[in-house]
């Protein structure tokens, strides 16, 4: 039996900590508004806890991603990523109020069942 994290519990939180970082970039932008280039405003930006947090999540993530995909097929593992497209679309719409239409709603519905799809291969 070989010690250590197992591989969902490095999957999950390599997702999830993927997740938190985005909307901690997102909550960290938004608090400058929108960036026009690599200026005095984006350095505000960059250097804002919640950008500097959600970089140090995805930092983390990278680290249980490696994990992951030591201990699986990289074909069966990466699909999983695509599960950030409905973490990502629920949170925004609960945090940012971003609008989700159908076509949205449907994309997502779809990449999740193909998530299923190959979880079961």
């Amino acid at each position: 039996m070989s010690k250590g994290i197992p591989f969902w519990l490095s999957l999950s939180l390599a997702l999830f900590l993927g997740v938190a970082g985005q909307v901690s970039l997102k909550w960290g932008v938004n608090q400058e508004g929108k960036l026009a280039g690599f200026n005095l405003q984006f350095l505000r930006a960059f250097f804002n806890p919640w950008v500097l947090l959600g970089l140090f999540a995805y930092a983390v993530s990278s680290l249980f991603w490696i994990l992951a995909i030591s201990q699986a097929q990289l074909s069966f593992v990466y699909p999983f990523i695509s599960l950030n497209f409905a973490f990502i679309a629920i949170l925004s719409r609960l945090i940012f109020q971003d609008t989700l239409n159908i076509y949205r709603v449907l994309g997502v519905f779809l990449i999740c069942w193909g998530v299923i799809f190959v979880s079961r291969s």
